[in-house]
């Protein structure tokens, strides 16, 4: 469950996963490390997938 998350900005994007684009949600988390993560559907479950520290 991802609503009751504290997330600084959520945005719908599509990036490419094995070579093939797929729409996702892109989260930056207000936590400490605030990290940068995304959420999406590959056919048969959703998976999550952290990217990394942001630059702020």
């Amino acid at each position: 469950m991802i609503l009751n998350l504290p997330f600084k900005k959520l945005a719908v994007k599509r990036i490419q996963i094995h070579k093939k684009p797929v729409t996702s949600i892109y989260a930056e988390e207000t936590s400490g490390d605030q990290m940068t993560s995304v959420i999406y559907f590959d056919g048969k479950k959703y998976k999550y997938q952290p990217m990394g520290s942001s630059l702020e």
